[in-house]
This record gives C-alpha cells, structure tokens and sequence, in this order.
C-alpha cells in the first residue's frame, strides 16, 4: 500500500503509516498495520499535552479564557483553535465523524497488543510558537488569510479532494505556501520531520510502527541517517534585542515628545497631551464598539488605552478582554461551538468567547492606530 512504508534502520524494521487526520479510511488503515505486524512499539505523532487531551477527551468548554489574557497566551491559542477548526471541517467534507481518530486507533490498538506507545511529536505550542516568530508583522497579518485560501469551501470539492488526502490538514495548508511563507512551512512540515524521524528511530524494540501525516512520511525517510539535537529543537529562540528595544522606545519617545512640548509653555504642552490622548482612547474606544463591544468594555478601552501605550507589558486588550469577559461571561455552548462559529462572522459575532479575543485585537489594534496618530499630531506642532 502507498500509504504503508517499510525500512530497515540499524537493524530495526521501521513501518511508517501515512495518515490523513481527517479521512475516515485512516483509522481502519491504522488498525489492520498494527494488529498485523505486532510490533513493539507503536509512535504516534502526539505529544504529551495532546496525548492528554485526546485520552481524557478534553473539550473546548474546559478553557479558562481568562487564564488565557493573563498568561499572553491568547494568539498562540486562537492559532491552535483555527487549525482545530480547519480539521474538524475537512473531516465533516470527508463523511468523518471527527479529525484525529486515526491517532486514537492507533492508541487503542496498541493497547490491544501490549506493545510499548511512544509519543514522537514535538510540543505542538513549541512549534506554533517557534512558526509564530519566524514570521514578520505583514506575515503574521496575511498568514490565516493565505491558509484559508488554500482551503476553502471552493477547493474542497470532489474533484480536487484527493490533494488534501495526501495529508493531515495543517501541513497541507502549508504545502501551497512553501515558497511565499517558508518559515511555517519549515516549522510545521520540514523541521517536524526531522524531529519525527529521531523519535521513531530511537524508539525502543526491534520492530517498530509509527502512525504519522502523510506529508510527514517522506521527509522522516529522508532523515533517517541524519541525527538532530532534540534538546535544541525544543528550546524557544530568544526574542530578536530589537523587539525588545521597540518595546520600549515607543513608550519612551512619546513621553519625550510630549515632555519637550511642554518646554514650549505649559498650555501648549497640555493641548499636545489632551490630542495625543484623545486620538489614542478614541479610537481604543470606537474599535471597541465596531466589535459590538459591551458599553462598559468601550468605556475600559477609552481609560486604559493610554496605559497600554506607554507599558511595554501590557495592551489595552488586556482590560478590554478581560472586562468583556466579565460581563457577558462565555457559556458552555460558546465554546462548545468555537470551531465551527469561526469560519462565519454572523456566529462569530454571537460566539461570546470569539468575540472575547476579538475584542482583545481590535481594542489593542486602535489604539496602537490612535497612538500613531497622536504622536504625528504632536510631531506636526513641534516642527
């Protein structure tokens, strides 16, 4: 079978099950291999954090939104939330009753042999944040636009199905955007290989299985006789010395320029202060409201939007996220529904929890706007 490849690696039989997450044949597929060959040990393109999950079925509705504002985690969240939403919607075009079953059979049919379960991916949140900062800020804007093109209901068709067979969903979301995006595409595709490939070949007993995307199977066959340090691909690059920087020499060049205006007279200083406010909390505020934001959250926008510009730690999302939270708190069906309200803005709208993380981008988004704009205005009157 295509889908089934076997190598010999230093005296190891190596049985590598090419899988799409999404189709319905894969988790038969998987069961026949493994209860045929009885290996000793069965790899699965898991990690701990998702092996834990898919064991204890953990749900959306288990997600502690505020939790999420606190620890900076909501985009690395809202990246693993698109892609679950991507999979799950590619399996209900496939007749699947949901994405992921072929790793779950792989699961249960090890159990069923006693053989050893090794789990050979890396920390899905190590990659999607290493992924994260290999991009620019007009990548970052375009990349879930450009994956959902690759994607979308148009190219899902019967007739061009069988492409996205080939494949788990997040790889072939990227395989189209090697040559314009190479950083995801080296993140989620290349590099996992090459991590794949020295987990399954380390992996203990003579005759091993292992249950992989099918994007992943070539390159892991590749890289087999190459050796990777996995300590290394697991460590977060530090952030870049000039995203630090930045970071804090906006702030500090807006209380220059406003501490210099001052020095002009003390009425000319307050007006500069009153424009370089009121353009930063206005429209903190009016993005606020275009998201349908609750009045209370809009006020907050308005108050903290000043605050947020002059911290380097903290963003005017941070208040409004968290008051819109507080407010109208999510129910159990918000979140529930967060994969399939995501792809339509009329159930986006609706969605309390998505409209929670929107409202955390929008508010910061104008007031960073606002406060572009009032620094120019200020810059204008000085010179």
């Amino acid at each position: 079978m295509e889908e089934v490849q076997k190598v010999t690696y230093e005296g190891k039989e190596l049985i590598l099950v090419g899988t799409n997450h999404a189709l319905p044949t894969s988790p038969i597929l998987v069961k026949q291999v493994i209860e045929e060959e009885l290996p000793d040990t069965v790899c699965v393109e898991l990690d701990e954090k998702r092996y834990e999950n898919k064991i204890k079925e953990k749900n959306w509705e288990d997600t502690d939104i505020i939790q999420l504002i606190k620890e900076k985690k909501v985009v690395l969240f809202l990246v693993q939330l698109f892609y679950g939403a991507l999979q799950k919607k590619l399996a209900k075009k496939n007749h699947s009753s949901k994405a992921g079953l072929d790793m779950s059979a792989a699961i249960e049919s090890c159990e069923k042999i006693h053989a050893h379960l090794e789990l050979v991916d890396r920390d899905i949140q190590v990659t999607f944040k290493k992924m994260w900062r290999s991009l620019s800020f007009l990548e970052k804007v375009k990349l879930p636009f450009m994956a959902l093109e690759g994607i979308d209901e148009e190219n899902l068709t019967k007739e061009n199905l069988g492409e996205f067979s080939q494949s788990d969903l997040v790889d072939t979301a990227f395989l189209s955007l090697k040559e314009s995006l190479p950083g995801p595409f080296e993140e989620l595709v290349s590099n996992r290989d090459s991590y794949l490939s020295m987990k399954i070949k380390n992996a203990p007993g003579k005759k091993i299985v292992a249950v992989v995307g099918q994007a992943h199977v070539k390159g892991i066959m590749e890289k087999l006789t190459q050796d990777f340090d996995l300590t290394k691909m697991d460590e977060l690059p530090k952030k870049k010395w000039t995203s630090k920087l930045l970071s804090w020499l906006f702030p500090l060049m807006i209380v220059g320029l406003i501490a210099f205006s001052f020095l002009s007279g003390a009425e000319n200083g307050f007006n500069q202060l009153s424009v370089w406010l009121l353009s930063n909390s206005a429209l903190a505020a009016l993005f606020t409201a275009l998201s349908l934001g609750h009045p209370l959250t809009i006020l907050v926008a308005f108050l903290t939007a000043p605050i947020g510009t002059l911290s380097p730690v903290l963003a005017v999302g941070f208040f409004t996220a968290i008051s819109e939270a507080w407010v109208r708190k999510p129910r159990v069906k918000d979140f529930q529904n967060m994969q399939e309200d995501i792809f339509h803005v009329k159930t986006f709208m609706k969605n309390r929890a998505l409209k929670i993380l929107l409202i955390f981008f929008t508010s910061s988004l104008g007031g960073a706007l606002g406060n572009l704009i009032g620094s120019l205005q200020i810059i204008r009157h000085l010179f």
